[in-house]
């Protein structure tokens, strides 16, 4: 067995941009620090296992492996990395595209996610069919679809608009819409 410690200022730089990244998770996952765990035993890097990603779970008061999260706290966290890693680490003009990044989480994690995005991201283009997303109170909303000749349409969407078209599909008027927001279903057509 060949042992080693990773100490020193590249531990620290990199300990320092973890406690960066996990600053900026939202709030709902009450993930409030992340680090490396490495494994002190060379031998087991050539397993592709150097080392354990971990998170400091604020409700419990314990560092817990990443991978024994909800899948939707890691594809947080994933996104977090990745933004860190590619867009935040270039002087360059970047542009993220995401196909319905908020699928699969809770309806507080939505708006935890899109804050994220609109503080860590100059341009975001991200498709959702969340009513969560939808009225949450960042970017400039664009409803895309195709027309009956098949063209293209883009147009702004506002709360309204949508709560409009939506009450107007189902065949309810809209106050009777709001209580059920949660129930509707964007699907496209």
């Amino acid at each position: 067995t060949i042992d080693f410690v990773f100490v020193g200022e590249r531990q620290k730089v990199l300990q320092k941009a973890l406690t960066f990244i996990a600053k900026e998770l939202p709030d709902e996952l009450a993930i409030t620090d992340l680090r490396i765990q490495l494994e002190s035993d060379l031998g087991l890097w050539i397993f592709n296992k150097p080392g354990v990603l971990e998170a400091y779970d604020e409700r419990s008061e314990t560092w817990i492996p990443v991978s024994s999260t909800s899948n939707a706290t890691q594809k947080i966290i994933g996104m977090a990395l990745k933004i860190h890693a590619d867009i935040r680490s270039t002087s360059e003009v970047v542009i993220a595209v995401g196909d319905e990044i908020d699928r699969g989480l809770h309806t507080l994690a939505i708006n935890g996610l899109y804050k994220m995005l609109a503080n860590s991201v100059r341009t975001c283009f991200v498709t959702t069919h969340s009513s969560v997303a939808l009225s949450a109170k960042l970017g400039e909303r664009l409803h895309v679809h195709r027309g009956a000749n098949g063209a293209v349409l883009v147009s702004p969407v506002s709360n309204s608009d949508f709560l409009s078209t939506s009450a107007s599909n189902f065949g309810v008027r809209v106050n009777e819409l709001i209580g059920m927001i949660d129930l509707v279903v964007a699907v496209e057509g």
